[in-house]
């Protein structure tokens, strides 16, 4: 018999992933995506709570993302209130068939407690510092995770946890050794606590954890030893292994999960941040959002390239229909489209634009997406009237893409052609296609040293109309000229893609208007100032403009107006009581004068007009 040619470099390997946790079938819940809604736990609103699960579902994600502690509205919450959350929104979780990854810990937000000198600049942002890493994390960071994971498990909500994360983003880059007995106690705690949930480690790359090393025996130690379930990535604005954006991903992928382990561990790759800015210098700007969604893209392909990677989250993925917009993030993320970063051009609900935009573009990608993966093992395995000590050479695998089946095949008892009829497709009994075969593949005559065996590839496109929602198991069955039948397995999982919610009334009560005379249009507000996110004193003058028809504008603080919010600001559209302006103003201008305390908060913009309607709008500021 010949020798067996080697895979091509086109065809990549398959990963084995040993995590027991984690189901190498479908690892993710049902899809390849996770939503990032880091403070979905912190909406008040339970129907905020719902858009965002809804939105989740809806992008054909299986798991939402969040932290345990608030970096926006920065509410002290203990673990025990952050447990009862989760169980509170456990319902909601069951019924789309969602489950979290819960952040214990963002590295940019303590918990409640935690001393000052775990704390600091570093780096140019506010992070947990060695101190805390080194002994101090016995401390709040512990009471926290037992009060948190304890309330969950009382509450009967245990279900709907995917995975508990040690931590958003930690690392010790002073002392980057220190890291590793950290994560090795913090996880021991949590296994004690829980023994079957997974365990994320929550960092962000070799760069992170030991900066400058593509080689980082410190991520190498994660990937082969560590006590965790997965490995985690966060990349943004990765244009190519010469410009790695803020985390050169390419160093894990290429150096530190592409070599065995030497247990023969391959733990499951996650890439739970992928994404992009607003605009990043020579590749798009602000306005370009068309080339911003198509570098999103080629990010997502990159990534999906690599056989270990069995999901990828999107940043900031919030509905766009929510009341409270604290954890909006204008600067990354599906939030930061649209015009003046509002979000709006989603496929979901364009609002605060008119119609879909870029942002749809990006949801219809991210819904589109399946997790395919090949067999743990590419060869063909015997099957009837085949004979194992002769086997079949060739390999199976799944293109980049994931839409379609690649490999190779043929019979080394022919010499003289490659002894294959057919390649077909099968879920259990049904077949679901037939490859095209003749595909060339060079390096097999090369290898082999015969030209017969110049086109034993073959290529079987995936038809996903035909596939069910949910896990897929297929086979793919190779037939020879001599009545023998070798096949191959794939795994095709099919994101269940939920509905849009009908949208909510805002504010107005029912009106008394019959049934055959027409709804009022609502009025429209604009605020030209201050911009979401503005930092602004605890007094100051709100600008904007109204349609016809807005005969008042009334300013609500955290919370709406019929939620017991209080108001902190009142304005007549053409009149300028309370406020200093050298001219007059046109009757669809209005100035406020605001008054709130210190702090982040969430502004609810009621204009009224006694003419029928009522329009809301809301603004998150920081008010120094």
């Amino acid at each position: 018999m010949p020798p067996a040619p080697s895979n091509s470099a086109a065809a990549p390997t398959t990963a084995v992933l040993t995590s027991p946790r984690i189901p190498p079938a479908d690892p993710m819940n049902g899809g390849f995506l996770i939503a990032n809604q880091h403070g979905m736990l912190f909406h008040d609103l339970a129907d905020d709570a719902q858009e965002d699960i809804a939105y989740a579902r809806w992008l054909g994600a299986g798991i939402i993302r969040v932290f345990a502690t608030d970096n926006n509205g920065f509410r002290q919450w203990d673990g025990r209130q952050v447990g009862n959350r989760i169980a509170d929104r456990a319902p909601l979780l069951r019924a789309a068939n969602m489950r979290l990854i819960v952040a214990l810990v963002n590295n940019h937000r303590a918990v409640p407690g935690e001393p000052a000198e775990d704390v600091g600049w570093m780096d140019n942002y506010i992070q947990l510092l060695l101190p805390f890493y080194t002994d101090n994390w016995r401390g709040p960071y512990l009471q926290f995770t037992r009060d948190l994971i304890s309330t969950v498990q009382a509450r009967g909500a245990l279900d709907v946890i995917y995975a508990w994360e040690l931590g958003n983003e930690l690392h010790t880059p002073r002392d980057p050794t220190a890291v590793e007995p950290f994560i090795t106690a913090a996880a021991a705690e949590v296994r004690a606590m829980d023994p079957q949930t997974p365990i994320l480690p929550g960092t962000m790359g070799a760069n992170h954890v030991e900066p400058g090393n593509p080689n980082s025996s410190i991520a190498r130690w994660l990937y082969c030893d560590a006590p965790i379930d997965a490995y985690t990535l966060h990349a943004y604005d990765w244009v190519s292994r010469d410009r790695g954006g803020d985390m050169p991903i390419d160093w894990d992928l290429d150096n530190i999960v592409s070599q065995p382990c030497p247990s023969g561990r391959q733990l499951p790759v996650v890439v739970e941040e992928l994404g992009t800015s607003r605009g990043l210098p020579g590749v798009y700007s602000a306005d370009d959002e068309s080339d911003r969604v198509a570098q999103e893209r080629r990010q997502i392909d990159f990534v999906r390239q690599f056989p270990q990677v069995v999901g990828f989250g999107v940043w900031n993925a919030e509905s766009p229909r929510l009341i409270d917009r604290t954890f909006i993030d204008v600067r990354r993320g599906l939030t930061s489209y649209g015009a003046n970063a509002q979000g709006g051009g989603s496929c979901y609900d364009p609002t605060p634009e008119l119609q879909p935009g870029p942002r749809c573009s990006l949801e219809q990608a991210l819904r589109g997406i399946h997790f395919v993966r090949s067999s743990l093992s590419s060869a063909w395995q015997a099957g009837m009237n085949a004979d194992s000590s002769n086997p079949l050479l060739g390999n199976v695998s799944v293109t980049t893409d994931g839409t379609a089946i690649t490999g190779w095949a043929l019979d080394p008892s022919v010499s003289d052609s490659t002894g294959i009829t057919d390649v077909v497709l099968y879920a259990g009994d049904t077949l679901l296609a037939q490859a095209q075969l003749g595909v060339a593949r060079p390096d097999v005559p090369q290898t082999t040293q015969n030209n017969a065996w110049s086109t034993p590839g073959f290529t079987l496109s995936l038809p996903f109309d035909a596939l069910l929602t949910g896990s897929n198991p297929l086979t793919v069955m190779a037939h020879t000229s001599q009545g023998a039948v070798w096949t191959s397995n794939v795994q095709v999982v099919m994101p269940i893609l939920g509905g849009i919610l009908p949208a909510k009334a805002m504010g107005a009560a029912a009106s008394s208007v019959p049934a055959v005379q027409p709804t009022p249009t609502p009025p429209r507000v604009l605020i030209s100032w201050p911009t979401a996110g503005a930092s602004v004193s605890r007094a100051f003058t709100m600008q904007g403009t109204v349609a016809a028809g807005v005969d008042r504008v009334d300013i609500f603080m955290d919370s709406d107006r019929d939620a017991g919010g209080v108001i902190v600001g009142s304005a007549v559209p053409g009149s300028l009581a309370g406020v200093r302006l050298n001219r007059s103003i046109s009757s669809d201008e209005f100035y406020a004068v605001v008054n709130v305390s210190k702090g982040n908060h969430v502004l609810y913009i009621h204009g009224h007009s006694t003419g029928g309607g009522d329009t809301l709008v809301t603004l998150a500021i920081a008010a120094q």
